[in-house]
C-alpha cells in the first residue's frame, strides 16, 4: 500500500509481478544452495538453510499472486 501511494504499478508490471515473485525465490534459493553446499572462508558468513526458499518458490509456482 505504501509503495502504491507513490507510483501505482502499471498493468505490464503487475502482469509480471508473478514471475518476478518466482524469480527473486529462485535467486534466493541458489544463493543459499550454494553457501550451504560450497561454504567460503568468511568470518561473518553463516550458511543458512535453503529449504525457506524453496518452499517460497514451490508456493509462488503452485499459487501465483494474481494483482
Amino acid at each position: 500500500a505504501a509503495y502504491d501511494a507513490e507510483r501505482a504499478l502499471s498493468s505490464a508490471e503487475l502482469r509480471l509481478l508473478p514471475a518476478l515473485m518466482r524469480a527473486a525465490a529462485l535467486r534466493f534459493w541458489i544463493s543459499r544452495l550454494w553457501d550451504f553446499h560450497l561454504p567460503r572462508e568468511a568470518s561473518m558468513l553463516k550458511p543458512h538453510d535453503p529449504t525457506h526458499f524453496e518452499r517460497v518458490l514451490r508456493q509462488r509456482i503452485a499459487h501465483p499472486v494474481h494483482a
